[in-house]
């Protein structure tokens, strides 16, 4: 069964082989680096080649308010930064989970 085949099975409540595998959110770097350090991650391998994901398409929609708010900076330290984002919410983010990897 495709991924296709697979979620729309699954939104008209037919039964499906598995669970898609998709990635939501990513995979932060430092994720990766605690996995390199446990042992469990093989060392110089790709997150897309250890946890290989259903495919999936992208689609870009406009969901931001209108008018949007302007992203900002309120407060940046050695550990936290926190931030206005486009919608209004002030979001505090650990400083080394900002980055997240390309797969």
């Amino acid at each position: 069964m495709n991924p296709r085949e697979r979620l729309n099975r699954i939104m008209i409540f037919q039964p499906v082989d598995g669970p898609p595998f998709w990635s939501v959110e990513g995979v932060t770097e430092g994720a990766v680096r605690r996995w390199i350090q446990e042992g469990p991650f093989p060392l110089g391998m790709s997150v897309s080649v250890v946890f290989p994901l259903d495919g999936h398409e992208i689609i870009c929609l406009d969901t931001a308010p209108l008018p949007s708010f302007v992203p900002r900076t309120i407060e940046k330290n050695d550990r936290w930064k926190t931030a206005s984002d486009n919608y209004g919410f002030t979001v505090r983010t650990l400083r080394e989970q900002t980055v997240t990897p390309t797969a």
